[in-house]
């Protein structure tokens, strides 16, 4: 019961709140995708509204590839053309 008492305040601190919740491609699928969903289910029951905000870089370049392009980067950021 102790880690509940500990986690009381935050609980209530934070219902109704909207939390933004960022996480990349690679968790699409798989047993990180079960953890993500397990988490955000229980935020969501604390009460916690979440915007969920994901990235999709290795689904596009598995898409690119099979596609026989080429990607291009500019500091970092895709550089995408009308054929990508």
């Amino acid at each position: 019961m102790a880690w509940v008492r500990g986690a009381a305040p935050y609980i209530h601190a934070f219902r109704g709140k909207t939390f933004v919740v960022g996480f990349g491609g690679e968790v699409a699928g798989g047993e990180l995708a079960q953890k993500l969903a397990y988490d955000c289910n229980l935020l969501a029951a604390l009460g916690i509204r979440l915007v969920l905000v994901h990235g999709a870089r290795p689904q596009i370049d598995a898409e690119i590839e099979r596609r026989g392009l080429e990607s291009r980067f500019h500091n970092g950021l895709r550089v995408t053309d009308p054929a990508a």
